[in-house]
């Protein structure tokens, strides 16, 4: 094909033939949809082409091949839908413009050394990319790799910058590692279902929602994290261990039904917990820092245990997660909460039970260890207690139990304690009333 059969002005190509199948050009630029329209198209040579502008390739679904060596900047849109192309290497690309491969389908391999910044939706829906390498990338754009359903491992060694939803939907990445990272933007790897390592050693600050729906997410290690974002690792289900030594603030809801996480220590540089950071949580153990300044309402609210080995720590849960005890209409509040805080204090405090608004609250002491379990009465009385330990005293149910009308099993011992002491007493997890009254521990049925 003779550049004849082109327009080109002045170094650069306008329009090119709508016939054209295999072109090499000796142009400087690619103008804006000079392709436009080649649906024949399957190959192009360009050795000294430096831009290609916008639109250039667009809708060239036979393309298959660009050699352009020389090129530094892609405008926005220029290969959006080339279904067809397979493999581009441009050794000396700085930049990618806006959406200038999405919906490249074919695409397998990628070669950009030099790569600094890839716009907003530049590669989404590049569902055949499976590795991607750009060793001096540094900042990616808004939905740069959205929906890149094959991509495994990516190595990014200069990043610095991830925009909002960069990788969401990314279902088949597994290892990320950003070593110069500081922020992770919105939703970034939300719904990356198989992401199992991360590596951030420099990272800073993870906002909202961005790691949402990773359920495969076991171990994180943020070493010098301080602030998690609202959301952040919303239905997480993986997640067992959290460091973080240097975090300071926990969004609202940042571990919202994180069911795996049974155990996690906060430091010392913990100010402030969001409200609901930690609701559906596994947490049995919870160590509360001295510095914490702050807890939202409900943000420990767990379905299991949390267990405490000091009062202040109980107080404190009690009050900031808004589980405090109600008073009855006669009734003062502030006298009620005093009465209910005067009794755990008591020597010989054993257990109690309260509701507070739509929840119940029962804390129990054994030895120096403060339990409370704390959830919705509705739904826990719709719930059958099938645990192999008292959810009293939270030793094994070892021998006889008592099963209470609700289908909640007790202890022996722990019943008869409850009789002995106050008679016939509501359920200690939903609260339900006793169907039949048994009267004190001689009449205990089993």
């Amino acid at each position: 094909m003779s550049a004849r059969e082109h327009i080109i002005e002045e170094g650069v190509l306008v329009k090119a033939d709508p016939n054209a199948v295999h072109v090499k050009l000796d142009v400087h630029t690619i103008g804006e949809k000079a392709f436009e329209g080649c649906t024949k198209l399957e190959s192009v040579e360009a050795p000294m082409v430096q831009t290609i502008g916008e639109k250039a390739f667009e809708g060239c679904t036979k393309l298959e091949s660009v050699e352009a060596p020389m090129v530094q900047t892609i405008g926005k849109y220029a290969f959006i839908r080339c279904a067809s192309l397979v493999n581009v290497t441009f050794p000396n690309l700085q930049t990618i413009g806006l959406t200038a491969f999405s919906g490249c389908t074919s695409l397998v391999d990628i070669t950009f050394p030099n790569l600094h910044t890839i716009g907003e939706y530049a590669l989404e829906g590049c569902t055949s990319l499976v590795d991607i390498t750009f060793p001096n990338l540094q900042t990616v754009g808004t939905r740069a790799f959205h929906c890149c359903t094959g991509i495994v491992n990516i190595t990014f060694p200069n990043l610095q910058t991830i925009g909002k939803y960069a990788f969401v939907g990314c279902t088949s990445l597994v290892d990320i590692t950003f070593p110069n990272l500081q922020t992770i933007e919105l939703s970034a790897f939300s719904g990356c279902t198989s992401l199992v390592n991360v590596t951030f050693p420099d990272l800073q600050t993870i906002e909202k929602h961005a790691f949402r729906g990773c359920t495969s997410l076991v171990d994180i290690t943020f070493p010098n994290l301080q602030t998690i974002g609202e959301n952040a690792f919303i239905r997480c289900t993986g997640i067992v261990n959290i460091t973080f030594p240097k975090l300071q603030t926990i969004g609202e809801g940042a571990f919202w039904g994180c069911a795996s996480l049974v155990d996690i220590t906060f430091p010392d540089t913990l100010q402030t917990v969001g409200k609901q950071a930690f609701w559906g949580c596994g947490l049995i153990t919870v160590d509360l820092p001295p510095t914490l300044l702050n807890i939202g309402l409900n943000a420990f609210q767990c379905r299991r245990r949390i267990e405490f080995d000091n009062l202040n720590d109980v107080t404190q849960y009690l009050i900031a997660s808004n589980l405090k005890p109600r008073p009855q209409s006669s009734d003062n509040r502030k006298a009620h909460w005093k009465r209910f805080y005067t009794k755990l204090q008591d020597d010989y405090f054993y257990h109690s039970a309260v509701n507070t608004g739509d929840f119940h609250v029962a804390v129990t002491k054994v030895g120096t260890l403060y339990t409370i379990i704390s959830d919705n009465r509705n739904s826990m009385q719709a719930e059958t207690y099938d645990s192999t330990e008292c959810p009293i005293c939270y030793q094994p149910l070892l021998g006889k139990k008592w099963t209470r009308a609700c289908g909640h099993n007790i202890c022996i011992l722990c019943a008869e304690i409850m009789y002995t002491n106050s008679g016939p007493t509501p359920c200690p997890l939903c609260r339900q009333e006793p169907i039949i009254d048994f009267g004190n521990k001689s009449k205990l049925r089993f």
